[in-house]
């Protein structure tokens, strides 16, 4: 059975949404050493177009997390696929979380704590120490925020809320498209559109 889409915004503005947040972003980190860290897989598509986008120098990593699985709602449980691990040393580093669509901020929550608090796994990773002032082990970022193409508006008991969105939505819809899926469809499509 084929799901029924409704457009809720078409590529154009899709596309100049994301070229004016480009600019803000680039703006905001001009004198920093920005790397976006894409989750995957639902931001892979808005991550890359952004990235195009932006007129500074950034890194690009990606770390996989869910709190959807197949359903229309999250679950409220945090799937983690694979390693919870980043390639890059993050120390100093100003990270922006790129992520297709915050709901009740479950998964951001838990992402912004991690990162603050980040330690490698010592056989996946060869960072030399770093002292800081209070002589433990520190590998954090500089700082962590979170950019995200939808942020949904009006959701009880929100755990967090985005530095940077493309669109602020006040609906219960479940969103396709730009990357985003329903049990793997749908993500090729160049607009943002509603399953109803």
């Amino acid at each position: 059975m084929q799901d029924k889409l409704k457009i809720v915004f078409n590529k154009e503005e899709v596309e100049e949404k994301i070229a004016e947040l480009a600019e803000v972003i680039s703006r905001d980190y001009q004198d920093k050493d920005l790397v976006l860290l894409c989750v995957l897989k639902g931001a892979f598509v808005f991550a890359g177009d952004l990235m195009k986008k932006l007129s500074i120098p950034s890194k690009i990593e990606f770390i996989r997390i869910s709190s959807y699985g197949d359903s229309k709602k999250s679950s409220g449980v945090l799937k983690i696929k694979g390693k919870l691990e980043i390639d890059l040393d993050i120390r100093g580093k100003d990270i922006l979380i790129v992520e297709d669509i915050i709901d009740s901020g479950l998964t951001m929550e838990f992402l912004v704590d991690y990162l603050k608090n980040y330690k490698p796994n010592k056989r996946g990773q060869s960072f030399e120490k770093k002292k800081s002032s209070n002589h433990e082990e520190c590998y954090a970022p500089n700082s962590v925020k979170i950019c995200s193409l939808i942020n949904r508006l009006n959701v009880e008991n929100k755990k967090i809320e985005p530095d940077y969105v493309c669109f602020n939505i006040d609906s219960k819809d479940f969103f396709v498209g730009c990357g985003m899926d329903f049990s793997e469809r749908y993500r090729n499509l160049p607009y943002i559109a509603a399953i109803i």
